[in-house]
């Protein structure tokens, strides 16, 4: 008897004469196809004094197939979504030396695990469900729309007649080109590659005469040049309504004040050079983010005015000013690295009620004594000094 032992064949195997019989049940490895013609055309010869397999050791022989395979055999013909192939089991009447056994020999562990193959997975086409991205918010009243078009009369004499609806689109693609990026911009409207959620908003033509023409401010009210010239005019209206925007947002308790990099290639005397980052020349802004990652307040360096003196330096007024909008006496926790914390910033945010927590340069912690590194080495691994500020410098 050569095949699989199905319901039927146990049950009739159950119900037969408690007698004993030379038997062995063989799982060969691999697959069925691997099985020789000898084993397949091998079949059970009896006579008088062989004798059937008893209940007991069906039992146990169903139990050893389980345990080897980590899953219950009713359990594995229940599922219908992946095809599983199972063992061949044959009985055959190979004799082992004087005593007669069960032999079960099953694939290994690695078998096992690879019983369900590449061709065995089921796929189905579903439909594709496109998320909501609509912007629910709005630029500044239409102000780049009509600078815009001033610009466009101005330059070329060119009647552009964008409205604030079309440049809310313009900005959203944008945007949209910042998350699915393409190696050309002219491939969103490709026929080999359209991108339906851009090409079908706008032509491409239109785009690139928004592009060539968009504008925050009137060339003509430009601030006399000077030293003192606010570098980021063109586009500070753009910018300070966006920082209101993020300002009305509800604050979480852990900030973090760090600088962000902005890639930039082009020309510019904002942009910066540093040499151990990946994109050395870049603008540099710094930003209060929250523990989700959401950005509440940010500002771009343009050198020694980027924002008013506060009497802490660069980097302490940056912290200071960009904790501003924060609650007083709320307990909001600030986090920074050791280019911006200094001892008279962590005075400066505790009178509003605000936390610092950053590492410290050795040469900013004025008059703490705190041991030094040579000392903690010499206390060991681990240990630590601290110490608490009990008057103001």
């Amino acid at each position: 008897m050569s095949g699989f032992l199905t319901d039927a064949d146990l049950e009739h195997i159950m119900n037969l004469p408690d007698n004993e019989f030379n038997a062995s049940i063989d799982v060969p490895d691999g697959d069925i196809s691997d099985v020789g013609d000898e084993d397949k055309d091998e079949t059970v010869e009896t006579d008088e004094s062989s004798q059937a397999i008893s209940e007991a050791a069906v039992t146990n022989f169903i139990q050893m197939v389980e345990k080897e395979d980590g899953t219950e055999i009713s359990a594995i013909r229940e599922e219908q979504e992946i095809e599983y192939e199972f063992p061949k089991v044959g009985i055959t009447n190979r004799k082992y030396n004087k005593e007669h056994h069960l032999h079960v020999s099953s694939s290994s562990s690695s078998q096992v695990k690879h019983r369900c193959k590449r061709g065995d997975y089921k796929f189905r086409k579903c439909d594709f469900v496109v998320q909501d991205t609509e912007w629910k918010g709005s630029l500044p009243p239409p102000l780049i729309a009509e600078q815009s078009n001033i610009y466009a009369l101005q330059k070329d004499s060119v009647s552009l007649q964008t409205s604030k609806n079309e440049m809310e689109q313009f900005v959203g693609i944008l945007l949209h080109m910042a998350i699915i990026k393409m190696p050309s911009i002219h491939l969103y409207w490709l026929n080999e590659c359209r991108y339906s959620p851009i090409a079908d908003v706008m032509s491409r033509t239109r785009f690139f005469q928004l592009l060539l023409y968009f504008h925050v401010v009137n060339n003509q009210d430009l601030p006399e040049a000077n030293s003192n010239r606010d570098k980021l005019f063109k586009i500070r209206p753009l910018l300070s309504a966006l920082q209101s925007s993020l300002k009305t947002l509800p604050p979480e308790q852990y900030q973090a004040v760090d600088e962000q990099i902005i890639p930039f290639k082009s020309r510019s005397s904002l942009k910066q050079f540093v040499r151990n980052k990946p994109q050395k020349w870049d603008y540099k802004s710094f930003t209060r983010a929250g523990a989700s990652g959401m950005m509440y307040d940010f500002e771009i360096y343009v050198g020694k005015n980027t924002c008013s003196d506060r009497g802490l330096g660069l980097s302490g007024n940056i912290v200071l000013a960009l904790a501003e909008t924060l609650p007083e006496k709320q307990h909001f926790k600030v986090f920074a690295d050791r280019w911006f914390s200094s001892i008279p910033l962590a005075i400066a945010l505790k009178e509003r009620g605000i936390e610092l927590c950053g590492t410290i340069r050795t040469d900013r912690m004025g008059k703490c004594p705190l041991k030094t590194e040579v000392e903690l080495k010499k206390t060991g691994r681990g240990s630590c000094d601290w110490r608490q500020q009990t008057t103001y410098l």
